[in-house]
């Protein structure tokens, strides 16, 4: 007891030194290691000498001291080593010691990137949980794997993690774990452009971590505010709230999310268009994150690096090397989304260079991870590069398919649910009405039986139907505000559709066709040269347009260009036209800088030859009338966009 004593002391003052014998009995000279690396050391060493002397306690307690000092200095290896070999030695089984190992070989197997081991050891440290029956903890272990399968681009199985954590965590009331879980949740969201939820669960991580003076915790918010400035393109927001979180980590040698915030400086300077501070940036978080090692961040280091080179240097070498490294080891530790992006990144790359057998089995690949997490994005891009190389290898089955499913992704980001609902809400609304309608008539002829008898029930009947009346009228035009808050909302979405047409456009993106006269006698040749004059000329604004005006302009005839408006849009060519129509009509009487020019103009502006007719059409497809709509723009117009 007198040794652990001098050891126990040596270690509290730092300055215990640290040497290894060799094979063959002779002993090391000591090795140099900083003051925390041999406090680390000499801990474990303690453990063992403890374990000896049978105090189980005591040997736990020094173990955890020594694998907490190896993390927090970002030694994960090590930390592990010592912590697996311990946990081998000293079997604690189902006990909290037990659990908590258990629980701790998962977070580092995490930190390493080796996420079907840190799911093992999680399943362990679960077991041993729900065995001892402890809340808490098994809360934190779901949280913990939610992480894991959120790094592994599993976002549906992490999320189905964070509901169960939730459901724990809020029955104990645990301010500190719901501020994580909440945050890990918002992060998940965002990640599937959830951005309702996603800002809901942020906001209340926010509130939880200021209430709790979380400095950590605070930096991490501002990290996720600059996000959020950056996405709204508010570069000189962005660039405060990172430079304050940067100060705090810092200020406390926060690696692991200092390397975070240089990770987002290189995406703001990215978007900046300043490649140089992008790739400094982008560089001093893969150092760090390399000497934590940290797999997955390298991976998204490794990654934006590539996307710096490719897009703002130009240097198509240096951006598959990087691209390659990443994707190497993206495989190696499973991370499903950042395997996904990387292949279609090579994929753009391998277009470029004319290796398009190499890129098509690629983006085939972004594409099957696309569908199994309905990643209506990917779906577009690999389904637009996929028709490319389709029809440039003559495939015109493949080409046609692929294109069939860039459009439903297309359709789908469109809210097909909203639309559906509004449906729905008009459905009830008129099936309500009737039975209104009919209860009125039953309560008017019995009246008129007993008027005489019945005069001061009449009174009150009377009393009671303008209250009905009015109920009524707020019914319906509460339905109708209901309309028009939909098709706004369909609205922004379109606009939002719109921009990122533009940037693929102006982007690298942009699809690769064959000259017109290579496929102008095809159905898909129609269909692509069709598609691109309706977005790029709009002729349909123009009054008067009739199918043989579209058959000149795409250079078809009458017969083929109407079979194939039957086919691919199953209506015929007046009521898609009208339908477009609707839709740029009722995009001029969103935008209140419009509100100075007559329903008759905005049915004039939007293609329509007299107002009868753009009356009755718009009518029919919103819903309301054009002047409601303009009205309730009127009225609650502002609440309503800023809701969206």
């Amino acid at each position: 007891m007198k040794k652990l004593l001098i050891l126990t002391i040596a270690i509290l003052c730092g300055t215990c030194a640290y040497s290894k014998t060799s094979n063959d009995g002779n002993e090391k000279k000591p090795v140099t290691l900083n003051r925390q690396d041999t406090t680390a050391e000499g801990c474990y060493l303690l453990s063992e000498a403890y374990f000896k002397a049978n105090n189980a306690d005591s040997a736990f307690y020094f173990a955890l001291k020594s694998f907490g000092l190896f993390k927090s200095s970002g030694k994960y290896k090590r930390a592990k080593s010592n912590l697996f070999k311990f946990s081998q030695q000293h079997n604690y089984g189902k006990t909290e010691s037990g659990m908590i190992i258990q629980r701790e070989l998962a977070g580092i197997y995490q930190s390493l990137g080796q996420y079907d081991s840190s799911l093992l050891f999680s399943d362990h440290a679960l077991s041993i949980s729900r065995f001892l029956d402890e809340s808490l903890n098994t809360g934190q272990i779901y949280t913990d794997m939610g992480t894991t399968y959120f790094y592994m681009g599993k976002f549906s199985e992490a999320l189905n993690c964070y509901e169960k954590a939730k459901e724990m965590l809020l029955e104990l009331n645990d301010s500190v774990q719901i501020a994580k879980l909440y945050n890990n949740m918002a992060s998940t969201y965002k990640q599937i452009s959830y951005y309702d939820k996603a800002t809901y669960y942020f906001l209340e991580s926010a509130k939880l971590k200021e209430a709790l003076a979380d400095t950590d915790g605070l930096a991490a918010t501002y990290n996720n505010l600059a996000l959020v400035y950056f996405d709204s393109d508010n570069n000189k927001m962005t660039r405060f709230f990172l430079n304050k979180a940067i100060s705090i980590n810092l200020h406390r040698k926060n690696k692991k999310y200092l390397a975070v915030n240089y990770t987002a400086l290189g995406d703001l300077y990215m978007d900046l268009k300043q490649a140089d501070s992008a790739l400094y940036f982008y560089q001093k978080s893969l150092e760090l994150k390399t000497e934590m090692g940290n797999k997955y961040g390298i991976v998204i280091s490794l990654h934006c690096i590539g996307d710096a080179y490719a897009g703002l240097l130009k240097n198509e070498a240096k951006a598959e090397e990087n691209y390659l490294k990443a994707l190497a080891l993206a495989n190696e530790i499973g991370a499903e989304s950042e395997i996904a992006s990387l292949n279609l990144n090579l994929g753009e790359l391998y277009i470029k260079k004319g290796k398009l057998a190499a890129a098509g089995e690629l983006f085939r690949k972004t594409l099957d991870y696309a569908n199994r997490e309905s990643s209506f994005e990917l779906i577009q891009q690999s389904c637009r590069y996929l028709t490319e190389i389709s029809i440039l290898a003559g495939d015109k089955a493949a080409a046609k398919d692929y294109f069939s499913q860039y459009r439903v992704s297309v359709d789908s980001l469109y809210g097909q649910e909203k639309t559906r609902a509004v449906l729905e809400m008009q459905t009830r609304f008129e099936t309500q009405k009737k039975e209104e309608e009919n209860i009125l008539l039953q309560k008017t002829n019995h009246l008129q039986k007993v008027q005489i008898r019945l005069l001061f029930i009449l009174a009150v009947i009377f009393l009671l139907l303008g209250f009905l009346i009015f109920y009524l009228y707020q019914q319906k035009s509460k339905a109708h505000r209901q309309i028009v808050r939909k098709n706004l909302e369909i609205v922004s979405t379109e606009k939002q559709m719109e921009e990122w047409r533009t940037l693929s456009r102006s982007g690298d993106h942009a699809l690769i066709l064959p000259a017109y006269n290579e496929i102008e006698n095809t159905t898909l040749g129609i269909l692509v040269k069709f598609n691109r004059l309706m977005q790029e000329e709009k002729p349909y604004l123009e009054p008067g347009l009739t199918v043989d005006d579209i058959c000149r302009k795409i250079s078809t005839n009458r017969s083929y260009l109407s079979q194939m408006i039957r086919d691919t849009f199953k209506q015929n060519f007046n009521a898609y036209i009208n339908e477009l129509r609707i839709k740029e009509a009722r995009r001029l009487l969103s935008d209140s800088k419009n509100n100075h020019i007559s329903i008759e103009g905005i049915g004039s502006m939007s293609g329509f030859s007299n107002k009868v007719t753009f009356h009755s059409i718009f009518k029919t497809q919103i819903g309301v009338t054009p002047s409601f709509f303009r009205n309730s723009m009127a009225r609650s117009g502002s609440d309503v966009m800023n809701s969206l």
